[in-house]
């Protein structure tokens, strides 16, 4: 029983950092389309596809758990990615307010992988966890960086 607990409870973590990447894929998309800056546009679209691969391999991580693995994000991803279209459009600055809440959705998501790394039994599982913990622990440091650059700017 030990296994097949082990199993779903492996499944589960793995279902919850598919959504969270999700929500980083789809943010990140949607950030690319509305961007104002053609250089941010591009890099936004690079992190969409860093989430895309990550979601792709762990997907594939599900099916050989025989899972089913999630395919949308979170309720809370969805009504983040509202709220900063909002923002966005009330904002004299679309980018600032996307790279601010970027930032914030990788602090999310870095927190969510933490966890999940910690949480498995698996330790091949938790190194492929953690070396997508390494790509997105980049991409905040990144996003941070351009959000520093751009408060810098504006003062």
């Amino acid at each position: 029983m030990l296994i097949n607990d082990e199993k779903t409870s492996e499944l589960s973590v793995l279902n919850r950092v598919l959504a969270v990447c999700e929500d980083g894929r789809s943010f990140y998309q949607h950030a690319a389309q509305e961007a104002e800056s053609a250089t941010l546009r591009q890099i936004f679209r690079e992190q969409a596809q860093i989430r895309s691969e990550a979601i792709q391999q762990l997907s594939n991580e599900v099916h050989k758990r025989h899972g089913s693995p999630v395919h949308s994000g979170t309720l809370k991803g969805t009504l983040q990615q509202w709220y900063t279209d909002i923002r966005a459009r009330l904002s004299h600055s679309q980018d600032h307010v996307f790279i601010q809440q970027l930032e914030e959705t990788e602090n999310q998501t870095l927190g969510e992988l933490k966890r999940a790394v910690r949480s498995l039994h698996d330790p091949a599982l938790a190194r492929q966890l953690g070396s997508h913990l390494a790509s997105i622990q980049l991409a905040h440091d990144r996003m941070k960086s351009i959000g520093e650059d751009l408060r810098a700017r504006a003062h």
